[in-house]
């Protein structure tokens, strides 16, 4: 049942779902069946760090369920290096998480990255049931015959359906059409931020800068719309990037094709090549004939002379 129940929580991964929207203070955000409001944004301090945090509401069919508090963390000495406090609500169905991806303090605007993870405790849950199966397999077999005839005969079979009520008890609610609406992406969209680099300074993709008010972020974004909008597809848009900043440094990584594939290829061919040398030499040498074969000083072990004078030592012996 633990392997089951840990199985069962990486399934969840297959509806997770994900969105990222910049908030004014009010303005909503809906995610599934939750909906994110912002609520505002905090800029305070102490004597080790600055802390911006966002204060976010979420609801569920209109009821308030929880406030979280996302932030992002300066310490003194390292504020090129903010930490992300990633605020989660857990249940047993998902989990919520609210990450502060990017803010403007001037305009208390904020850009929210949330994420629905559904059945991720259902993981732990498992690895406890597969702990405690354990202990229960080491136990003695005295000992445990002893705690079996304690328990009654319904408790297992009642424990099973207590546990599959639990995860067939959420029901599916309808959505709120008058939310804000979040900022919708394709797959296109996200596999084109995860190639092209932020030019910010940070190295890192689109997808994954981190850098508060991104001017980088923001224009290259634009920019890859933009050439969405006019109907290129994947390969014409990161030709366009490459175009215009004159090199492929401009990509997370270098292209799979001409002399790239090949430089990427080059280490496993000497590899291959070695192989099939070794293998050949191997067939070779298993070939050779056998009336070739010398003994350990050079001498033939057919030599007529030899065989005669090895028949003397050995008539003499008998």
């Amino acid at each position: 049942m633990g392997i089951v129940l840990v199985f069962l929580g990486f399934a969840g991964q297959g509806f997770k779902q994900e969105e990222q929207a910049l908030l004014k203070p009010g303005q909503e955000v809906k995610v599934g069946k939750f909906t994110v409001r912002h609520d505002a944004l905090r800029v305070t301090s102490d004597s080790q760090k600055q802390m911006v945090t966002g204060q976010v509401t979420v609801s569920e069919n209109g009821a308030v369920i929880d406030q979280l508090r996302p932030a992002r963390w300066f310490f003194n000495k390292h504020e090129d290096e903010p930490t992300t406090e990633v605020a989660i609500r857990r249940a047993p169905a998902e989990d919520l998480y609210v990450v502060l991806a990017s803010y403007d303090a001037s305009t208390q605007t904020a850009t929210y990255a949330v994420t629905i993870n559904p059945l991720v405790n259902w993981i732990w849950i498992g690895f406890g049931v597969i702990a405690l199966g354990t202990g229960l397999a080491l136990l003695p077999e005295t000992a445990f015959t002893f705690a079996a005839s304690k328990v009654p005969s319904a408790v297992p079979a009642t424990t099973s359906l207590l546990l599959l009520l639990m995860l067939v008890a959420t029901p599916v609610r309808a959505q709120d059409s008058q939310t804000v609406q979040a900022v919708q992406r394709s797959a296109l969209e996200r596999r084109l931020e995860g190639e092209i680099v932020c030019t910010c300074g940070c190295r890192r993709s689109l997808a994954n800068c981190g850098m508060p008010n991104c001017e980088g972020h923001a224009a290259q974004t634009e920019k890859m719309h933009q050439y969405l909008k006019e109907g290129k597809d994947h390969d014409a848009v990161i030709a366009a990037f490459i175009q215009e900043f004159g090199g492929e440094y401009i990509l997370s990584a270098p292209l799979d094709k001409g002399f790239n594939r090949l430089a990427w290829m080059f280490p496993y061919l000497i590899g291959a090549t070695g192989a099939a040398m070794v293998g050949f030499a191997a067939f070779r040498w298993s070939r050779l004939p056998n009336d070739k074969a010398t003994d350990a000083v050079g001498v033939r072990v057919d030599d007529p002379l030899l065989q005669s004078k090895l028949d003397d030592e050995l008539r003499d012996l008998d």
